[in-house]
């Protein structure tokens, strides 16, 4: 699952509202001056999407020079008004120490955590990776399990190849080629490519009855998650 930055700066401006009390909503241009002014104004009114979208904009230079420190500037204060997206955003800036600020995976993790529990799909992507890894928490395989699950629900096809890499690991706590080969073949029916690789691999290691079951798992969870 990709998501362009066109299509973030989509998901704050359904915050609002309607498009047209949206003082944000036509300000992706430098010739909108007024619009400009308008967003700026309610961000500095504490308008937490305003906010988060003014962030956008400088992170990206979307009608103002691109900016990472006050992109970093306004995400924070949208974030610390529970705005699930700029924390998301924060989370990023923390993790690869942008913004003025340095690397700090502790920091990444704790904003990851907020935007995650309000069902921000790649927040819990990362978060998941984060335990998976032992980065800024300490390594929890299943915690990774479970944060991977919840993005993977939401259709987040990294999180479902995760989730099949993690119970394909021989060597795992979480070995389970059954659930394994299951998200494989939910991620790559996605079309990601590198779940189809491991599909293919796993299949040799496996009985045709066991496949056959794995597809059948497959095929109840996609129907359930329509």
């Amino acid at each position: 699952m990709k998501l362009s930055a066109l299509i973030f700066s989509f998901m704050l401006l359904v915050g609002c509202a309607s498009f047209d009390s949206d003082p944000c909503f036509y300000t992706f241009s430098s010739a909108d001056k007024e619009g400009l002014a308008n967003c700026l104004k309610a961000a500095e009114q504490d308008d937490a999407y305003a906010q988060g979208k003014l962030g956008a904009m400088y992170y990206h230079g979307y009608g103002v020079a691109e900016d990472v420190t006050q992109a970093f500037h306004w995400w924070e204060r949208s974030a610390e008004q529970g705005v699930p997206e700029a924390q998301y955003k924060l989370g990023n800036m923390y993790s690869k120490g942008r913004g003025g600020v340095l690397t700090d995976y502790n920091l990444a993790v704790h904003w990851w955590s907020k935007a995650a529990e309000q069902g921000e799909a790649w927040a819990q992507y990362k978060l998941g990776s984060m335990y998976a890894d032992g980065k800024g928490v300490e390594k929890d395989h299943e915690k990774a399990v479970h944060w991977w699950t919840k993005s993977a629900e939401q259709g987040h096809d990294w999180a479902q190849y995760k989730l099949g890499k993690i119970y394909a690991d021989e060597e795992g706590e979480m070995e389970d080629y059954l659930l394994a080969y299951m998200w494989f073949e939910i991620a790559s029916s996605g079309g990601h490519v590198t779940a189809s690789k491991g599909k293919e691999k796993l299949a040799a290691k496996m009985s045709k009855a066991d496949i056959s079951e794995a597809m059948e798992l497959a095929q109840e969870w996609s129907e359930k998650h329509k």
